[in-house]
C-alpha cells in the first residue's frame, strides 16, 4: 500500500509538471522565436539607416519579394523615421532568376543627392538579401545599368559590397593598423605627417578609426591639433572609392578658429586618402548639406589629396 501510495504521488507531480511546460509556452510563445527579419529605414537628419522587425505573414520567395516591394515607399508615421525611397521614386518592375533580384527604378532615382542614394542603395540591398534564393541585388534606371562614379555599370551587389559602422559584441578581435595622419604645425599653415600604430576592433571602419584619431590629436611633439576634439561622426559611408563623411556641427564652428581653412578639410581628406585607399572625400556637417566651412571651403563636394599643403618630414 505504501508504494501504491508513492507512484500515485510521483505521476500526479509529473502531470502537473506537464501542465505547467504547456501553460508556460501558450502564454508567451513570442519569447520562443527569434524575428530574423528587417526593414530599412532613413533617420530623420538622412544620415544613417535605421531598422525595425518585419514578420512576413508568409516566409516564401515570392511573397516577401511583393511584400517588400511595397513596403520600401512605406510612410513612416511617428516622424522619428523616413521612408527609405523618396516619394517621387518608383519600382517599374523586378525579376529574380539565378539568384540575383533585378530591379528597376523610375528617371527620378538619379536626382536623389549622392549621400542618400548610397544610403537608398545600401537599404534596398540589405532589405532583399534576407529573402530566401536572393543571393545579390542588381540595379538599373529606365531599363539602363545603375553606373558608378567613374559611369561603370555597378553590377551585381552583396553583403560586402558596402562598407559600414556596426556596434558589436565580440570585444576580443581586434585588428593592427599603420595610419597616417595629417596635422599642423605651430604656424597652422601647412600639414605635417604623423604615422601612428593603432588597435581597433575588426567591425569598426577604418575610416572611422581615422576621424577617431585626429580628434584625439597629435602625438608628436611639435605637431597641433587640426580638427575639434569633441567632433561627432555622424556617418561614414564608401562606395565607388569615394569616402562620404558626415559630422557635427562643431566642425563647422571650428573654421572659426585661427587655422586657415584649408588645413582643417585637408587634414581629414589626406588622412582618410592616405590611410584607406580612396581616391576622394565628400564632407558633409549638420542637417544642411550644402554648407560651407568658413567663407570659401565648399562642403558636399569632392576632394582629393592635397600634397602641396604637405610639408616636413615624418616622426616615427
Amino acid at each position: 500500500m505504501q508504494v501504491f501510495c508513492i507512484l500515485l504521488i510521483s505521476l500526479l507531480c509529473m502531470g502537473a509538471l506537464r501542465i505547467e511546460e504547456v501553460k508556460a509556452a501558450e502564454e508567451d510563445p513570442a519569447d520562443q522565436v527569434e524575428n530574423k527579419y528587417f526593414c530599412f529605414f532613413l533617420d530623420k537628419d538622412m544620415t544613417k539607416l535605421e531598422t525595425e522587425s518585419y514578420e512576413p505573414e508568409q516566409d516564401d520567395t515570392e511573397f516577401m519579394l511583393r511584400d517588400l516591394m511595397q513596403l520600401l515607399g512605406s510612410k513612416k508615421s511617428d516622424g522619428k523615421e523616413l521612408n527609405l525611397l523618396p516619394e517621387e521614386v518608383t519600382i517599374n518592375s523586378f525579376e529574380l532568376q539565378n539568384g540575383v533580384l533585378a530591379i528597376d527604378f523610375n528617371a527620378q532615382y538619379k536626382k536623389m543627392s549622392r549621400v542618400r542614394e548610397i544610403l537608398v542603395r545600401a537599404g534596398v540591398v540589405k532589405t532583399f538579401l534576407q529573402v530566401p534564393e536572393v543571393e545579390a541585388v542588381r540595379f538599373t534606371v529606365a531599363g539602363e545599368d545603375l553606373t558608378d562614379s567613374k559611369n561603370q555599370p555597378l553590377g551585381e551587389m552583396n553583403a560586402d559590397t558596402f562598407v559600414e559602422y556596426s556596434e558589436g559584441t565580440d570585444v576580443s578581435e581586434y585588428r593592427f593598423d599603420t595610419l597616417l595622419l595629417y596635422f599642423t604645425d605651430q604656424s597652422g599653415t601647412v600639414l605635417i605627417p604623423e604615422q601612428r600604430n593603432v588597435y581597433y576592433r575588426q567591425n569598426l571602419q577604418k575610416e572611422r578609426v581615422v576621424l577617431e584619431q585626429l580628434a584625439r590629436g597629435p602625438m608628436v611633439k611639435g605637431n597641433f591639433p587640426t580638427i575639434p576634439g569633441n567632433v561627432e561622426v555622424q556617418s561614414v559611408t564608401v562606395s565607388d572609392g569615394i569616402c562620404y563623411v558626415s559630422v557635427d556641427d562643431s566642425f563647422v564652428d571650428y573654421a572659426l578658429s585661427e587655422l586657415p581653412e584649408e588645413i582643417p578639410i585637408y587634414s581629414v581628406v589626406n588622412s582618410i586618402i592616405a590611410s584607406c585607399g580612396e581616391t576622394k572625400v565628400e564632407l558633409t556637417s549638420g542637417s544642411n548639406a550644402n554648407r560651407t566651412f568658413g567663407e570659401s571651403m565648399d562642403l558636399y563636394r569632392f576632394y582629393e589629396f592635397d600634397p602641396e599643403l604637405v610639408s616636413g618630414e615624418q616622426e616615427n
